[in-house]
């Protein structure tokens, strides 16, 4: 959390400095939030997640957790694949 405060701080700094926006940002901190396991590499599937829940309008529901890691990386291989074939198909 500490961190993540002085993150905020310095990105308020970098906002204001740019002409962004004067207003400062809000650190909300979330305990429904799942937790990426330490011993875990799931780094970007955690990411692309938390983008994916945080983008969509309304209240967010974390529908994802650790022990989902394999099946959605399978999801986002399978969606690569599948893009990548087609996108041969057109060329």
């Amino acid at each position: 959390m500490v961190a993540a405060k002085r993150w905020v701080t310095l990105l308020d700094a970098f906002f204001k400095f740019c002409g962004i926006m004067d207003d400062p940002l809000e650190l909300i901190y979330d305990d429904q939030c799942p937790d990426q396991s330490s011993d875990s590499a799931d780094c970007a599937l955690f990411m692309i997640k938390f983008m994916e829940t945080i983008s969509r309008k309304g209240e967010i529901e974390w529908r994802f957790s650790q022990a989902d890691m394999p099946l959605i990386r399978a999801q986002f291989a399978s969606e690569i694949l599948t893009y990548v074939s087609a996108k041969s198909l057109t060329c």
